[in-house]
């Protein structure tokens, strides 16, 4: 009998789901990193006093800013810092996804290992008899068109010998 856990997916491996969960908690980051700096390019437009403007004219409020903007920078800071945190571990998660799944040597697996995070990339691995593991991908923009694609070979000069 299985037990079903409410938001585990029971189709896919843990793995997966916890990587997407972490790139969906980057993506969060990302957004409020956006408006957070949205929010103090706002600040800044509006305690910069204009060319006409003097000291004794600007209203009281705009030295009321300042805190704003130290409050801004704080919070841009923990979201930075978040962020690189979460992308870290998702790097970490990656770097162990891809030691098992195909078995690749380091140079493809850094590479599968960079991208898989990519919405739109796909891999497969072939062998080939003279330069070992092929490792073929694309990447697909959200519109589906290729964005790249190409061939990397375990031993790439293996030909030349022959």
């Amino acid at each position: 009998m299985t037990e079903h856990s409410e938001g585990v997916d029971l189709e896919r491996p843990p793995q997966d789901a916890q990587r997407d969960h972490y790139v969906r908690i980057l993506e969060f980051y990302q957004h409020v990193r956006d408006i957070l700096l949205q929010l103090r390019a706002d600040v800044d437009a509006l305690s910069t006093p204009s060319a006409t403007t003097t000291q004794a004219d600007r209203p009281e409020g705009v030295a009321l800013l300042t805190r704003l903007t130290s409050a801004l920078d704080e919070v841009l800071e923990t979201a930075r810092s978040g962020e690189g945190q979460i992308h870290r571990e998702l790097t970490r998660l990656l770097e162990e996804g891809t030691d098992g799944e195909d078995d690749l040597p380091p140079g493809l697996a850094r590479f599968v290992a960079d991208r898989a995070s990519s919405p739109g990339f796909e891999y497969e691995v072939a062998h080939d008899p003279i330069r070992g593991r092929v490792l073929r991908w694309t990447e697909h923009t959200e519109d589906g068109w290729i964005r790249g694609s190409g061939l990397l070979y375990e031993n790439p000069h293996a030909w030349i010998e022959e």
